[in-house]
């Protein structure tokens, strides 16, 4: 009588006759499985047994009768040992995955109670066909071994030779602080400079961020009337900082018109290939970067492509300093909140937008009273918001006049700050 005969008569006996059942396997064997899982009402509670696909193209014994998991493929001699991790999403549990030493994915067990087997880049789901015997002592054994994260040996690197690593009494927001990267400077030793190397146009270019994230500035929404092009290109001032300046406003607000500033399109503030300085921190994934003039830069140190290298390389070889001078009300007013100056400039913008809106809303009254008698044309209800803005246009001047001269102010302190850097830079070649 064949092996497959045996085991289901044995399920239509049941065990009338006391005892626990056995059964013999198509080599003749004698294995404990029907005695194992004799409960078992889903292939995931099978602690022993031989599971197949469904074409039949793979199959494999799980071993999961003691301490650690085992794991022998249909045609293979190694019995692989497995390690058991809980997969998890958002805290709540999706199933298990068993993995071999060379970390890969063999088996994974859903909460349902199905089976998936890992080939190549493949997933099949496989059931339980046959009894098996107990697997012996592995022939692969040993906890996974995982490749670490790129963050991660790279943080290794960095996190030593980082400012607040060195020199502990700086804070993360004293980054954002002219006076104290100065400082920092100042105190830096040679193996603390390093230099940013671009990561190409496929990479996450690191930008301009004058503070860190948990410091936010003032910020405002933008309405559906603006001031044109024209009015933003007479601002040349500003222009030369790489902003241009609107005034939004609308009928129905009182409270919401506001002056804006934004990065003109032809102003760039990616961190330039061959820039020195010195990594403030590492934060996981991120690194603050410092430049010798000041900038403050966030890398992800998790990319592909390798972002710094150690020492500030050739001067021949840096960029241009201080080149990216753009602000707005919302860097300075979290300048400010940094404790990094600004705080005169902050009230004075505030002030000014508030004029804004109190000239605009009487503005308004005025055109709107025209517009509601339906006697203008598209044209001449253009024209009649363009002259209430024009009407107002002296507090874009102010405006930008404040703005202007903390660009102005922060520009020359970067310069100066990178003239005293850049030689403790060169020194420390």
């Amino acid at each position: 009588m064949t092996g497959s005969k045996v085991f289901f008569l044995a399920l239509a006996l049941g065990t009338g006759c006391g005892g626990a059942k056995t059964t013999t396997t198509s080599t003749g064997s004698t294995t404990a499985s029907t005695k194992l899982d004799a409960g078992a009402t889903t292939d995931a509670q099978r602690k022993l047994g031989h599971f197949t696909t469904a074409d039949g193209m793979h199959g494999f014994v799980l071993d999961r009768t003691g301490a650690t998991a085992k794991l022998q493929i249909d045609g293979q001699k190694d019995i692989i040992e497995l390690t058991m991790e809980e997969d998890r999403d958002r805290g709540e549990l999706r199933g298990y995955r068993y993995v071999g030493p060379d970390n890969k994915r063999y088996v994974y067990i859903t909460v349902g109670g199905s089976l998936v087997y890992f080939k190549g880049g493949d997933e099949h789901r496989v059931t339980f066909d046959k009894n098996a015997d107990a697997l012996g002592k592995p022939t692969i054994a040993g906890a996974p071994v995982k490749e670490k994260a790129r963050y991660e040996v790279r943080g290794a690197v960095l996190t030593p030779i980082a400012v607040r690593t060195k020199l502990a009494a700086f804070k993360s927001e004293d980054s954002a602080n002219l006076a104290k990267v100065a400082e920092a400077f100042d105190k830096a030793d040679a193996s603390m400079f390093v230099r940013y190397k671009s990561v190409g146009k496929d990479g996450w270019q690191p930008h301009l961020t004058v503070t860190p994230s948990k410091i936010s500035g003032i910020g405002y929404g933008r309405q559906e009337h603006v001031t044109d092009d024209d009015e933003a290109q007479r601002h040349k001032k500003l222009a030369k900082h790489g902003g241009v300046i609107y005034g939004f406003s609308s009928p129905e607000s009182a409270q919401g018109n506001h002056i804006i500033v934004s990065r003109a399109a032809s102003a760039s503030d990616v961190l330039a290939d061959g820039t020195p300085g010195l990594i403030w921190e590492v934060d996981s994934t991120t690194a603050v970067f410092v430049s010798l003039d000041g900038g403050r830069y966030q890398i992800d140190i998790n990319q592909e492509a390798e972002p710094l290298e150690q020492g500030a390389g050739p001067e021949s070889g840096w960029p241009k300093p201080v080149t990216d001078t753009y602000v707005d009300l919302t860097m300075i007013s979290a300048l400010a909140k940094a404790g990094a100056g600004g705080d005169e400039t902050v009230a004075q913008l505030e002030k000014i937008d508030g004029e804004w809106n109190a000239c605009v809303v009487k503005g308004w009254k005025g055109a709107q009273a025209k517009i509601d008698t339906g006697k203008l044309s598209v044209g001449q209800i253009k024209a009649e918001i363009k002259k209430l803005h024009k009407g107002c246009n002296k507090h874009l001047d102010a405006f930008e006049t404040a703005i202007v001269k903390f660009a102005d102010d922060r520009a020359k302190a970067r310069q100066a700050l990178f003239t005293k850097a850049s030689a403790k830079a060169k020194a420390a070649q």
